[in-house]
C-alpha cells in the first residue's frame, strides 16, 4: 500500500446525484435552521410577562393582534397585551418572547382568556436550534447518505465538493473460463463479476472486461489497455504454474511489488 496513494481528484456534484459519494472538503454550515424564531406548538405569541399570575379560576385577558382576521402566523408583531394564533413551525412575532399552548386558551369574542402563565421563551425554537450557521456539518472523507443530503438542502447547499469515483478495471484471465455453457475442463467466470460489483458497491467505476486467454501478448494488451484506470484488477494468473504469465506481463511493463 505504500506505493498507492489517493488520486485526490474532486469534482463538484448536484446534491440530488451525490448519494453515496465522498466528501472531498469540510462542509459547514452557511445558515442557521430554523432562521427565525418558531413556534413549537400550537396556540398563541405571547408576551411572557402578561400571562404572569393567570389561572383557570383568574385568566389573563388578552386582545387578539391584528384585525381578528388574520390567519396564524401571518401577524408580524404584537404590543403589551396581545396574543396571536400560531401553528408549529409558524415564525414568532416581534415583541412575542413566549407562545401560550392552544389548550390552556380560549378564544372570547376579539380576546383571548388565558388559564395558564408561561415563562419566556416558552415553546419558542430559538434561531439556529436545529443547525448554527457556521456548525461543522461533516469532514472530508465522510460518504453521505440520504439524509446527509436533506440536511445539506436545509442550510442552503445544493452542489458539493466530492472526490471522483476512481477508475477499477477488472481484468478475468485464465484459458479455462468461460462466461456461460462450459464444457469438460471449462469453469463459469464469477471473480470478474464479484469484483466489478464490489467496486460499484464501495464506490469506484468498475470496467468489467471480458475473458483474457493465458497468452503473454493477450495478457499485455489487455493490461496496458486500461492503463488509464486508477486500478487494474486481475483475477488468475498470478501463481507460479506453467499458464501463470501475470507477474512476467506485469514486470515488462512497471515493476512487481510482492
Amino acid at each position: 500500500l505504500d506505493a498507492v496513494s489517493p488520486h485526490g481528484r474532486t469534482e463538484s456534484f448536484p446534491l440530488p446525484s451525490a448519494d453515496g459519494r465522498v466528501v472531498a472538503e469540510p462542509v459547514d454550515a452557511p445558515a442557521p435552521v430554523p432562521s427565525y424564531e418558531r413556534a413549537a406548538m400550537d396556540g398563541y405569541a405571547v408576551r411572557a410577562e402578561d400571562t404572569f399570575g393567570a389561572s383557570s379560576r383568574s385568566p389573563a385577558v388578552l386582545r387578539t393582534a391584528g384585525d381578528g382576521t388574520a390567519e396564524p402566523g401571518d401577524v408580524a408583531a404584537i404590543g403589551p397585551g396581545e396574543a396571536a394564533r400560531v401553528h408549529t413551525g409558524s415564525a414568532v412575532p416581534e415583541g412575542a418572547d413566549a407562545v401560550l399552548m392552544v389548550e390552556q386558551a380560549e378564544t372570547v369574542g376579539d380576546e383571548i382568556e388565558a388559564f395558564d402563565a408561561v415563562a419566556v421563551g416558552e415553546d419558542v425554537g430559538e434561531v439556529g436550534e436545529d443547525v448554527a450557521a457556521g456548525q461543522r456539518l461533516f469532514d472530508a472523507g465522510h460518504t453521505l447518505r440520504p439524509s446527509d443530503l436533506g440536511l445539506l438542502k436545509s442550510v442552503g447547499i445544493d452542489s458539493v465538493s466530492v472526490y471522483e469515483r476512481p477508475t477499477v478495471a477488472v481484468i478475468p484471465t485464465g484459458e479455462e473460463l468461460v462466461q456461460s455453457d462450459p464444457g469438460p475442463g471449462e469453469v463459469i467466470e464469477t471473480n470478474g463479476l464479484t469484483v466489478s460489483r464490489l467496486v460499484e458497491r464501495w464506490g469506484g467505476e468498475a470496467r468489467y472486461r471480458e475473458i483474457v486467454t493465458d497468452d503473454e501478448d493477450a495478457l499485455a494488451a489487455a493490461v496496458e489497455r486500461d492503463l488509464d484506470a486508477d486500478v487494474v484488477v486481475t483475477t488468475g494468473g498470478s501463481s507460479v504454474g506453467e499458464r501463470d504469465l501475470l507477474p512476467e506481463v506485469v514486470a515488462g511493463i512497471g515493476e512487481v511489488l510482492v
